[in-house]
């Protein structure tokens, strides 16, 4: 595995550790893989094609995604747990990524 790739997998895991805190962002992913916040940004976007900010919000809702089917959990809740405070903001993010509205997609494994 490239060093590159390495690292993805390493930022990966690291958000998957801390992401119920909201106030986790990329200040704090740079602390914890030890990188400058340009080498991490210029990395990401080389292999993931994103921001590190939008790498930690996919991870946070591919999370979510799961939460919503596995614990039949009120959506709501499901966003606070993954670390969003807005659920405007989460439902807009959500629908984005997955092309369907978070109670939807819900709906669809009742």
């Amino acid at each position: 595995m490239t060093g590159n790739k390495q690292l993805i997998v390493e930022v990966k895991q690291v958000v998957e550790s801390n992401f119920q805190d909201p106030s986790f962002n990329v200040n704090k992913l740079c602390f914890f893989i030890r990188i400058s916040r340009a080498s991490i940004y210029r990395k990401i976007l080389s292999q993931c094609h994103c921001s590190p900010q939008e790498l930690i919000e996919d991870v946070r809702l591919e999370i979510a995604k799961q939460k919503i089917i596995e614990d039949d959990s009120i959506i709501k809740e499901v966003v606070y747990e993954v670390g969003i405070s807005d659920p405007k903001y989460f439902s807009k993010r959500f629908k984005q990524k997955y092309n369907v509205s978070p109670s939807a997609y819900k709906n669809t494994f009742k």
